[in-house]
């Protein structure tokens, strides 16, 4: 199973291809169209997570994937949208993270984290670079979040935050 380092998904690689391990594919926003979306990938919905497999929906067809690219530990839920990649004929099918960027100032208020004003959520197997950031009460430095909306309930769970270096 292919595992994503801090340093690989902190530096921001947006790259897809069959040999990048730690896949991310950033767009500006989760409800991306497929045709956007590069290769043979198509996005879809998680209906069940476990282990290293899930069960993944879209446009009335449902099937079973491999996971990767993901923070150790990570649990889908259902309704998060995955890009789902692979060659028919000689990968299998695999979902990995499909990420919005957010930019701006950390902000934290009873028990919320806010960037650029979209509450998200920070599990404990979120990557940061900075153990002080979900601790900050004060507005600071700008910020990037890379979060993954469910498309169910429309939260937002951050996969990583670190600060911006512009």
């Amino acid at each position: 199973m292919a595992k994503i380092s801090r340093r690989h998904l902190l530096t921001g690689s947006a790259a897809l291809g069959a040999g990048v391990v730690g896949t991310l594919v950033f767009t500006e926003s989760a409800h991306a169209t497929p045709a956007a979306v590069p290769g043979h990938a198509k996005i879809m919905s998680v209906v069940q997570h476990t282990g290293n497999k899930a069960q993944v929906s879209a446009n009335g067809s449902t099937e079973t994937v491999a996971v990767h690219g993901f923070p150790a530990g990570w649990q889908l839920r259902p309704g998060d949208l995955v890009l789902v990649s692979g060659a028919a004929s000689t990968t299998p099918n695999t979902a990995f993270p499909l990420v919005t960027r957010l930019v701006g100032s950390v902000q934290r208020s009873s028990g919320q984290v806010r960037v650029s004003s979209a509450a998200i959520e920070l599990r404990p197997q979120t990557i940061q670079q900075s153990a002080a950031v979900g601790d900050q009460n004060v507005r600071g430095p700008k910020y990037e979040a890379y979060v993954i909306e469910n498309s169910r309930d429309t939260t937002l769970a951050c996969v990583a935050l670190r600060p911006t270096t512009f």
